[in-house]
């Protein structure tokens, strides 16, 4: 039979020579001490909603990316019906760093998703990323 005693030395003198590296953790650097919001958007949902979305994708697309390179806005991506092969977008969701809810609504107003009518309504809510 083992010597336990002897086992836990033995794995205590291993663990003492290993090169152990620090655990980093992967969040998101939130710039000028901004306050997030995350949004959530719901699509109209008449025949044409889902045309003027493609429509318009490309150009909300290019502002997207434009907000992300600022830091304005974290994340974003497509609402699914669900995660079948014939899924359907039905909205957006959206992380932004920004001083304010009001500055959110203004960026959010000039969307092309608003101004061409694929977004019906959106919220802003308060949010705070976890540090883990």
């Amino acid at each position: 039979m083992p010597n336990y005693n002897s086992q836990v030395s033995r794995r205590k003198a291993q663990e003492s020579t290993l090169d152990v590296q620090p655990v980093i953790s992967c969040t998101t650097v939130i710039l000028n001490n901004k306050k997030q919001f995350f949004v959530i958007a719901r699509d109209y949902q008449d025949p044409e909603a889902f045309n003027r979305r493609l429509s318009v994708r490309p150009t909300h697309l290019v502002g997207a990316t434009s907000l992300k390179k600022t830091g304005a806005l974290q994340l974003g991506g497509a609402l699914l019906s669900d995660h079948s092969e014939s899924a359907k977008m039905i909205g957006s969701i959206m992380v932004f760093n920004a001083d304010s809810e009001k500055e959110v609504e203004e960026i959010l107003k000039k969307d092309p998703y608003v101004t061409e009518k694929v977004w019906e309504h959106y919220q802003i809510i308060p949010f705070r990323q976890a540090s883990f």
